[in-house]
């Protein structure tokens, strides 16, 4: 497989962000005190912005269409890679025994509650992918995900690496719910990103060349934010040009009348007696020859 092809660095960018999901899952739930445990989540979503992967939930609320089995193609990924870490960890000395219970209380609930939960934790990730985005202050990671682990929101990632830990045998009851728990992520995002759009919000990646091609309304958005952002410096760059020339025409009257009124420094004063000037204009010249020999010597 070609290192340098879409599908590659489409399948890599997934895996990599349900790594850190599942780490961050062991994280909170070897933490006795869920304040920390869901401060230290945080730190998942955090690494997965600033290195730019490719996490479902992100994502989602760029949809359409034709998207929809790249968005997919995406969640697989991102679930499998978080709940294999997360498993992996099972095998350790760590206790990771909270995630029986937390398991049991999540798919023991009904599945309006959880797609609700869902749908909330959907609207946090779209706060903090585009506050992000805008301000790159890890607040605006750091609080939404407390948030939404504080509310007992529901994600669609996390899920499948709390259920891994707690090595549930999942049923086709349970299989669902994790559905809906997917589609209420990506309801809680579309919500922000659909009555008014952001071309850079959450930006679906290309899956293979085709999609270049086929997916007119990216490029016609990916369009319109460049020519937007090319306006933008075309803006403010004539503004920059007339604050500097309005600076100049400012502050160059006020030099001029805070200088003294005094003599030319370097003007010669003459006395009034001509045999006076006399003496005094051969040393005047003989300065200037020698200047002038010493910046040919320079």
């Amino acid at each position: 497989m070609r290192t340098d092809s879409l599908f590659y660095e489409f399948t890599v960018k997934s895996l990599l962000p349900g790594i850190v999901l599942g780490l961050a899952c062991v994280i909170y739930v070897a933490s006795p005190i869920k304040y920390i445990g869901s401060f230290l989540f945080s730190l998942g979503l955090l690494t997965i912005m600033v290195k730019e992967y490719y996490l479902y939930t992100g994502k989602v609320g760029d949809w359409t269409p034709q998207s929809t089995f790249r968005l997919l193609y995406m969640f697989v990924l991102n679930g499998t890679a978080c709940a294999a870490t997360a498993w992996l960890f099972t095998n350790t000395r760590i206790d990771l025994s909270a995630a029986q219970d937390l398991a049991a209380y999540k798919l023991n609930d009904n599945m309006l509650s959880s797609f609700i939960l869902a749908v909330g934790c959907g609207a946090m990730m779209h706060i903090a992918y585009y506050g992000f985005h805008k301000g790159k202050n890890p607040l605006y990671v750091i609080m939404p995900v407390m948030f939404f682990i504080l509310a007992g929101f529901e994600h669609s990632i996390a899920d499948c690496g709390v259920f891994a830990m707690a090595e549930v045998d999942m049923t086709l009851t349970d299989w669902t719910r994790l559905g809906v728990i997917v589609l209420g992520n990506a309801v809680g995002t579309l919500v922000f990103t659909k009555f008014i759009p952001n071309p850079q919000a959450h930006p679906v990646p290309f899956l293979f060349k085709s999609d270049l091609y086929r997916d007119s309304h990216h490029i016609a958005r990916a369009m319109v934010a460049s020519q937007q952002t090319g306006l933008q410096q075309q803006t403010d760059a004539q503004a920059t040009t007339q604050a500097t020339a309005s600076a100049t025409a400012h502050t160059a009257p006020a030099s001029q009348a805070s200088e003294p009124a005094s003599p030319t420094p370097h003007a010669p004063s003459f006395d009034i007696n001509p045999a006076s000037n006399a003496a005094v204009q051969p040393a005047v010249v003989t300065v200037a020859v020698e200047t002038s020999a010493d910046k040919r010597d320079l």
